[in-house]
């Protein structure tokens, strides 16, 4: 079964932490790496940009809808035009709206993930509790994944 091992941080944890700190963290991801991959676990794995470079697509009444960072402005929603747009803050044909917010703020964000194969729910857990951002607070999301 593979399952993802989605790693949750706070970001002010890791800009609050100094560059040894940050740099034996890398180290331990390396090694947490290289154990999983000399037990013919590992199937893929990527940090994440920081959140603040994250765009979140939906859609409503047939429109695309996209919001420049997950956790934008929670004031109010401001409604910006792109080209092919008409009038303000009504979108044209096919046009895309951008509006800040609003959504709820948390201290998580999602940081990186594994993919990782393994025969049970425990070994995946146990895979996820050697994560090292557990040890700076962070959580890891361990969710089977669905075979296509």
């Amino acid at each position: 079964m593979k399952y993802a091992l989605l790693i949750y941080d706070d970001p002010k944890a890791w800009a609050d932490a100094d560059e040894e700190s940050k740099g034996t963290m890398m180290e331990e991801y390396g090694k947490f790496w290289d154990d999983l991959e000399s037990k013919g676990m590992i199937r893929g794995g990527q940090q994440l940009a920081p959140h603040t470079s994250a765009t979140v697509v939906s859609a409503e009444n047939g429109q695309t809808l996209t919001t420049d960072g997950p956790y934008a402005d929670t004031s109010g929603t401001r409604t910006h035009l792109l080209p092919g747009q008409i009038g303000a803050g009504r979108p044209g044909p096919g046009g895309t709206v951008l509006r800040d917010g609003p959504y709820a703020e948390t201290k998580e964000v999602l940081g990186g993930f594994f993919v990782i194969e393994c025969d049970t729910l425990d070994e995946a857990i146990e895979a996820a509790s050697r994560i090292p951002s557990l040890k700076i607070g962070g959580q890891v999301e361990v969710r089977p994944i669905v075979e296509m």
